[in-house]
């Protein structure tokens, strides 16, 4: 199927809108813990601080959506993202009840730990960098962990703002900083 980065985008867009992540993606930026954003992600950007980790599964909409996103209209697609992401978003289809609480595999790398949510689950990860000295040595080993604390306490918070702000959906937030 053509077209299904359009699709993509326009999941990931609503998803954003949704989850009002330009709002925290200017919290971290004020921070005065001078939080450094990671490399830049294409699909998320103009957020510097965050990433969807969900991969987009298009080939599970239906034939008529499917006819959606090949006319490339993007009003329609972006509807089209509104009503079908949940279904696309799952690492397994979900068809019954149970389906829903399979658990799928995610690293919290910021902690080296894993951590398992429900396939039906939105992953935000929150991503940031260590500040380096020339050598490639941290240069505040203590900052950096103090930030390290900060930012999975603001995940938690997050998880708490935006429970059911996209229905039933379940929404995860890693703390995952790049150092």
């Amino acid at each position: 199927m053509e077209n299904t980065n359009l699709y993509e985008k326009a999941v990931i867009q609503y998803l954003i809108e949704q989850l009002g992540l330009e709002q925290y993606d200017q919290e971290l930026a004020d921070n005065p813990m001078k939080f450094i954003p990671a490399e830049e992600d294409e699909v998320t950007a103009p957020l510097k601080y965050f990433r969807i980790m969900n991969t987009i599964h298009s080939e599970r909409l239906s034939e008529e959506d499917q006819k959606i996103i090949e006319e490339a209209d993007d009003e329609k697609i972006a509807e089209a993202a509104v009503r079908t992401f949940a279904s696309t978003i799952s690492e397994i289809p979900i068809n019954t009840p149970a389906d829903r609480e399979t658990l799928t595999f995610y690293t919290d790398r910021m902690f080296v730990e894993p951590d398992f949510v429900t396939v039906d689950s939105v992953v935000v990860e929150i991503r940031t960098s260590g500040e380096y000295d020339e050598e490639g040595n941290l240069i505040d080993d203590n900052h950096e962990l103090a930030k390290k604390a900060a930012l999975k306490e603001i995940a938690e918070r997050m998880e708490a703002e935006l429970d059911g702000s996209l229905g039933d959906v379940p929404i995860r937030i890693f703390a995952g900083a790049v150092s």
